[in-house]
């Protein structure tokens, strides 16, 4: 009907009969009810769900709502585009031939759990799409209610994270690789904070402190190996001004050994946060005790060799079986130690060579005895090594030491040594041959390569975290705002499709931020149970 405004309104006319005394209609009854304000409402209704039906179809999420009984009522476009099934197949328990059959059972057990007690739920799970291909697909929901404050189900969103899994499984699997290469390392390896606290360290210092590994966590080092503390300190202020110390050699007692002085030689190497300040001391420690013995042996073998030769000939016979002894066990020494060490003349002709050398090549003393060392067949498989030793052995013999790390090509593989060739001077200060030594230390470079790229990757993993936290923290207003516009349906369709499209855009900027503080935490996200807060809108 007209309204008097000129406009329309709607109306529901009710017509009773009104009777005489004998029965007879004597005129009507008429009732007539404004039903404008309804029609507007289901009118609006009916909009509202249009624009509902037409965002969730437009999005590339999986959008889905239930009933209050748990049946799926609604999924968007999206399903079809990646199962290949229509959205209505998967109204009600539809949804179940999608999933992997070992996953059904668990998630519906946690949704169901959820849904009792109408709180949020969060859930991941893997289904197959349209192809056959598995994907993992990260699932949320939360409970809806009516304009009276009846549950009427739950709205949910599925997104994919199939890719984002794949990469947190295969940096967990490199972070576990590296910390199994960290503690079977065959060197003493920790790392310490700025007040000389452990904050990691491996079996093998472990050991050679005589106190567990976790027991050392938290403490100092003078707490640990009290008897290192003033060695400790000088270095410590060195590498807190950012210089490496690299080779140096520490004695003292630990609690593995009470009362035996023992010998390490140790590299302290800064830690440095991303603007370069150090944060932490990477130490690795390596034990010399024996070598350090070996050499005194030598030297002692060697004066008596000094006093012999000045004592009178009528001791000299007296003096050999001695003298032969002393021989013996040097000779044990020099050929039982794991380092290849070799005597040459100052021409580089090989004089001797212990057995590791010989081992390391699978050969006889006979058939070096006499080679150029640059001829020998430690160099014959390595182009451009031999060459190199030769140039060096010219430098040594004019007296000048040189130590380098040399790759080799070996029988036994490809292997790195720290290679080294110093003169031996005449009672005249002269070189009179050298002493050319390699020490194994291929499993030591691949231990602090494997630490250098974990300390990149936690750097990494920090300045991830810190830009999510900040960039989350400027998205959570925003996305309030939209959804409080959205709410009082400001503007005209034109507008709420802008501020639907911005939506859109921020909750995707909202999934990546999670994607990132994940990464960041190296660690899947876990649920919490908060309480609800009922707010009542202006």
């Amino acid at each position: 009907t007209a309204a008097p405004d000129g406009g329309k309104r709607h109306t529901e006319t009710s017509y009773i009969p009104r009777r005489d005394e004998r029965g007879r209609v004597a005129g009507f009854f008429v009732l007539g009810t404004d039903l404008t304000t309804r029609e507007a409402a289901i009118a609006a209704l009916r909009e509202s769900e249009e624009r509902f039906r037409l965002m969730a179809d437009s999005s590339p999420a999986l959008i889905w709502v239930s009933d209050a009984q748990a049946n799926i009522v609604f999924a968007n476009k999206r399903y079809e585009e990646v199962f290949g099934h229509p959205a209505e197949d998967l109204h009600g328990e539809g949804w179940r031939r999608l999933m992997h059959p070992d996953d059904v059972e668990p998630f519906l057990a946690q949704f169901m759990a959820a849904f009792e007690a109408r709180r949020r739920f969060k859930s991941d799970a893997r289904v197959f799409d349209r192809g056959g291909r598995e994907l993992c697909l990260h699932c949320e929901g939360v409970p809806r209610f009516d304009a009276n404050g009846r549950f009427a189900g739950y709205v949910g969103v599925n997104l994919d994270v199939t890719d984002a899994r794949a990469a947190e499984q295969a940096m967990r699997k490199q972070a576990n690789e590296l910390a199994a290469i960290y503690d079977a390392a065959p060197v003493g390896l920790c790392v310490l904070d700025r007040d000389l606290r452990y904050v990691r360290i491996n079996e093998r210092l472990a050991e050679i402190n005589g106190i567990p590994a976790a027991d050392h966590v938290g403490r100092t080092v003078k707490e640990i190996v009290p008897d290192l503390d003033e060695q400790v300190m000088a270095i410590f202020h060195r590498v807190l001004a950012g210089e490496a110390v690299l080779g140096i050699e520490l004695t003292g007692e630990t609690a593995a050994r009470p009362g035996v002085m023992r010998a390490w030689r140790e590299n302290w190497v800064p830690l440095r946060a991303s603007n370069g300040e150090v944060i932490g001391i990477a130490l690795s420690a390596e034990e010399i005790t024996e070598e350090r013995a070996a050499a005194e042996a030598l030297r002692a073998s060697e004066a008596s060799l000094r006093e012999l030769n000045e004592t009178l000939e009528a001791r000299v016979a007296e003096r050999t079986a001695e003298l032969s002894d002393k021989e013996r066990r040097f000779r044990a020494i020099f050929d039982s130690t794991f380092q290849l060490t070799g005597l040459c003349a100052l021409d580089g002709t090989i004089l001797v060579v212990n057995q590791a050398a010989l081992d390391a090549v699978e050969a006889r003393q006979a058939e070096v005895a006499g080679v150029k060392l640059w001829d020998a067949p430690w160099w014959a498989r390595t182009p451009g090594e031999a060459e190199r030793v030769r140039a060096e052995i010219a430098r040594v013999a004019q007296g000048a030491f040189v130590r380098y790390d040399a790759s080799l090509l070996l029988p036994a593989g490809e292997r790195v040594f720290d290679f080294s060739m110093k003169p031996v001077f005449g009672d005249d200060g002269r070189p009179v041959m050298l002493v050319a030594e390699g020490r194994d230390v291929t499993d030591v470079r691949r231990t602090e390569e494997a630490l250098r790229q974990s300390q990149k990757l936690e750097s990494m993993g920090q300045l991830t975290g810190g830009v999510a936290h900040d960039f989350n923290n400027l998205l959570t207003p925003i996305i309030g705002s939209l959804d409080l516009l959205q709410r009082r349906s400001l503007g005209g369709p034109r507008e709420q499709r802008l501020i639907d499209g911005a939506m859109q855009s921020a909750e995707r900027a909202k999934t990546l931020v999670q994607r990132l503080l994940a990464f960041a935490r190296r660690q899947p996200l876990q649920p919490h149970r908060l309480r609800r807060r009922r707010s009542r809108r202006p």
